[in-house]
């Protein structure tokens, strides 16, 4: 699926600041179900992770590389959690 960006974000970068600044301590959701048409529309579907970060420097292993996360399978009802750190960088997320 292709990012949509909102037209805060666009007017944001666009104005005033960087990417860089704008997701500075914000949030990413990752809802179930089908793609809205635009970024600006309500949300739908159910929220199944919130990923946050502190800053938003490379989170890179000792090697350059950087580090991904993938849940690949988890029950229906179940819920989990983890927090990865690399250097004084810090991931959460959540499964609500």
């Amino acid at each position: 699926m292709a990012e949509k960006l909102s037209t805060g974000f666009r007017d944001f970068v666009l104005g005033r600041g960087s990417s860089r600044d704008f997701l500075s301590d914000s949030l990413m959701r990752i809802y179930s179900g089908t793609a809205p048409a635009s970024a600006d529309d309500a949300v739908t579907g159910v929220l199944l992770v919130q990923i946050s970060q502190a800053s938003l420097a490379d989170l890179r292993d000792g090697w350059g590389e950087i580090v991904s996360i993938e849940v690949t399978s988890h029950a229906a009802a179940e819920t989990f959690g983890f927090d990865v750190t690399i250097g004084a960088e810090a991931v959460k997320a959540t499964r609500v």
